[in-house]
């Protein structure tokens, strides 16, 4: 899979590919600073990381130093989608980046895709994203996840119990969206 970055300065360009508002990819691509100026449709993923002996999910709080959500709650592993890289690869990518777990395709369930916009004036930050969501079930080793201090500060897990009460009275808090954690908790009851 060829990424697409150049090294400028000793930092990394991120490049998405560019969609539609109906999520059509374009053949078009942009740096992540022009797409998020400019409020361009992209890809993200997001991973929900359940321990099956705990019956826990893997919760991050996001670095004091991210440009979006920082210090706040967040799914498991969540990132940008790169250009012309596929979708399932890019949840891979992220989980083992950020929170040490290596999954492969069959670890993922898909659950949902979802838009997320978000809109910060302020900062000149706007997000119009395509967000896939998956899951992934198993027996992790709790002690032992490696995350990335540049990308998150700390690592939790929480019952499904506890992640209610944070929606309940911890929701400034969190960067999670309602309706995704509600998709998982109903299959996670299912099972």
């Amino acid at each position: 899979m060829d990424k697409i970055k150049e090294s400028n300065k000793q930092t990394e360009i991120e490049y998405f590919d560019i969609l539609t508002p109906e999520g059509i990819l374009t053949g078009e691509t942009a740096s992540r600073d022009y797409v998020h100026k400019n409020g361009l449709w992209h890809r993200s993923v997001h991973v929900w990381i359940y321990d099956e002996r705990s019956k826990q999910i893997l919760l991050q709080k996001r670095s004091l130093d991210k440009e979006s959500y920082p210090g706040l709650l967040d799914v498991s592993s969540s990132g940008h989608v790169d250009a012309r890289e596929d979708i399932i690869a890019a949840a891979i990518r992220e989980t083992k980046e950020e929170v040490g777990i290596l999954l492969n395709e069959k670890d993922l369930e898909f659950v949902n895709e979802q838009i997320q916009r978000t809109i910060d004036f302020e900062n000149e930050f706007f997000t119009n994203e395509f967000n896939y969501i998956y899951l992934a079930q198993g027996e992790f080793d709790q002690g032992i996840i490696h995350f990335d201090r540049e990308e998150i500060e700390s690592v939790m897990w929480v019952s499904l119990e506890e992640m209610d009460n944070l929606f309940l009275n911890h929701l400034d808090d969190l960067s999670i969206n309602w309706n995704e954690w509600s998709k998982i908790k109903e299959i996670l009851n299912h099972n």
